[in-house]
């Protein structure tokens, strides 16, 4: 399944290949990539129908390609279902055309699946525009309950990107332009000049990829044309001049293949050899930043691990590497910051097994959680990390009941979702695409009866 993931500036946003045919593509919110949704030469996938995938704007820089393009003979053609009117459940430009087939039923990101229910719980996402929660950034008005310092850092991460990428927002608003000048001078500034650097490094050169592409096409030709002509030799009427001129046929389409692939292996050299110096550079940089805090020092040791495997397209890590990784995976997230989970997603690549006991670690460092409500004794904990939380966190919890559901209300009372809970595991993973920024409460039902109460701070 590849389901409710944000993709955006990308070459390839979601590239798929191969035989997937149980592959299932739900809730995705595709954006400004050169093709959003990219299909490899030997893909096989079924239907997707009414699976929720919003397509966005084309990217402004390629001008003239398509957001979405298969380059094989895919057996199985995209059905969307509709979404919101601003947006489009098609692709803004497609190769080969009329691949996908529109379709008129549902509304809103509406998925025919997990009986009728949304997949991602996902309506519409409004551009990121100023609201209320920047200003009491900006202005240092929140007020934490613990960890001042390391959720300023986080808000202030957000922020900046916010202001980065929204050039009216800083200059027509007094308040964030003189935060943003301010922010120049911090650690935040000089990491997401290294993201931003990193991720235009992951960007694969167009023209070389458009070669191996092309190159590729010309193998698959070539091979086809060998079979055919060593099909050809089970005619056993053929002369010796005819013969001579298949085997012939065969050792230049063969001779051709080798070339096209000796040149293929001679472009991604070159590539590599790109990357390397690249990353050798922002490395160089990373390293130059000036960090005394845990939750930058995290980000910076990630950052250079990333920088030094993934991003070169290497996935072993050393024995050093691995213990650094470790580390940070194991830190309580509220004072890690967000490298923590990044770390932990690159301990996957070691050992996928590691679970990550958050509410002992937090509960070492000193946060104190909400104690039961006194009219239920089964509801041992409940609360959300990170708090605030971007576009995901996690609802830990420990019930001793039958039943049990987690309500969210907004602060006006309205009910925003409610989910039900696995009161055999102890963690909800929480898609907040359908939370705008604000103040949210949350309540846990377990067998009918009133738990504890929560509360939950969005920011994006």
């Amino acid at each position: 399944t590849v389901g409710c993931n944000y993709v955006a500036n990308a070459y390839q946003g979601i590239y798929v290949n191969g035989n997937c045919p149980a592959m299932l593509m739900q809730g995705n919110l595709i954006d400004k990539n050169k093709y959003g949704l990219y299909y490899g030469s030997s893909i096989t996938v079924s239907n997707q129908f009414l699976t929720g995938n919003e397509f966005r704007n084309q990217a402004s820089n390629y001008s003239s390609t398509a957001a979405f393009k298969v380059t094989g003979p895919a057996f199985y053609t995209l059905i969307p279902g509709s979404i919101h009117l601003n947006y489009q459940f098609t692709p803004p430009s497609q190769t080969p055309g009329n691949f996908f087939v529109p379709v008129t039923q549902g509304t809103n990101f509406q998925c025919l699946i997990q009986q009728s229910f949304d997949y991602c719980g996902v309506t519409h996402q409004e551009p990121r525009e100023k609201d209320g929660l920047d200003d009491k950034i900006a202005n240092r008005e929140i007020e934490p309950e613990f960890f001042e310092d390391e959720t300023y850092y986080q808000l202030d991460q957000y922020l900046f990107s916010k202001l980065k990428e929204n050039s009216a927002m800083r200059d027509t608003d007094t308040t964030m332009q003189s935060y943003f000048l301010q922010m120049q001078n911090n650690v935040i500034a000089d990491f997401s000049d290294v993201k931003d650097q990193a991720d235009e490094m992951l960007s694969i050169d167009q023209v070389a990829t458009v070669t191996l592409e092309q190159n590729n096409s010309a193998i698959d030709a070539l091979q086809l044309n060998v079979e055919s002509i060593q099909n050809q030799f089970q005619n056993d009427n053929l002369t010796n001049q005819e013969v001579e001129q298949l085997t012939n046929n065969i050792i230049t389409s063969e001779q051709s293949i080798q070339t096209l692939r000796s040149l293929n292996n001679d472009i991604v050299e070159q590539l590599k050899s790109g990357r390397l110096l690249s990353a050798a550079q922002i490395s160089q940089i990373n390293g130059s930043i000036g960090t005394t805090e845990l939750i930058a020092s995290n980000d910076k040791a990630i950052n250079e691990i990333c920088l030094a495997t993934i991003s070169i397209g290497e996935f072993n890590f050393s024995q050093a590497q691995g213990s650094t990784i470790l580390s940070i995976a194991q830190q309580c997230p509220i004072s890690g910051g967000e490298a923590v989970y990044r770390a932990r997603s690159l301990y996957k690549l070691i050992d996928p097994t590691m679970i990550y006991d958050d509410i002992n670690t937090c509960l070492q460092e000193g946060i104190i959680y909400r104690k039961a409500h006194p009219n239920s004794n089964n509801v041992i904990y409940a609360f959300v990390i990170p708090n605030p939380a971007l576009n995901f966190a996690e609802l830990q919890y420990s019930i001793i009941a039958e039943n049990a559901d987690v309500v969210f209300y907004n602060t006006i009372g309205q009910k925003i979702d409610r989910i039900n809970l696995n009161c055999k595991m102890n963690v909800l993973s929480l898609n907040l695409d359908q939370f705008e920024n604000g103040v949210y409460f949350f309540q846990i039902i377990a067998d009918g009866k009133p738990g504890i109460n929560g509360k939950l701070i969005v920011q994006k």
